[in-house]
């Protein structure tokens, strides 16, 4: 099903859609791409240029640059980075640890399961935490204080 609303894009890999726009920038990170897509046009009816990426499983045969080299360009111009990965999986509390390591004046906004939040509490020091399911509301909410916070 293709929703009216969505633009065409393929999956980003390193770039930014637009050019800055003024507005913050919120990269999310998220293995569904359905629920990318539907955070992508919440964040953007909210005023926020979006980009996303499904993660190190999702890199479609292309390794994750943050994985490899430790720089990507999506994460590099964010202003926030909203995290759906599931961190059950090694390589996503990889990327969570390089997150926080190498951007730390990044907001990072990591909507996790209660029972992973507390098997893996090292990996979320410093985050700002959300109980999955998060609704849209509560993830806009925490991307515009983290925004709020950051400047």
């Amino acid at each position: 099903m293709r929703w009216p609303w969505r633009r065409q894009r393929p999956e980003q890999h390193g770039t930014w859609a637009d050019a800055h726009t003024g507005r913050p920038r919120v990269l999310i990170e998220h293995p569904d791409a359905a629920e990318r897509s539907v955070l992508e046009h919440r964040l953007e009816e909210a005023g926020y240029s979006v980009a996303s990426c499904g993660g190190p499983d999702a890199a479609e045969g292309r390794a994750c640059p943050l994985a490899v080299d430790g720089s990507c360009a999506l994460v590099a111009h964010a202003d926030v980075i909203v995290h759906g990965l599931p961190v059950g999986h090694q390589e996503n509390r990889e990327v969570l640890r390089l997150l926080r390591a190498r951007f730390p004046d990044t907001p990072l906004v990591v909507e996790i399961p209660r029972p992973e939040a507390e098997r893996y509490p090292g990996t979320l020091e410093g985050c700002i935490v959300l109980p999955f399911p998060a609704s849209g509301d509560e993830i806009i909410r925490a991307v515009r204080d983290a925004v709020v916070s950051s400047a």
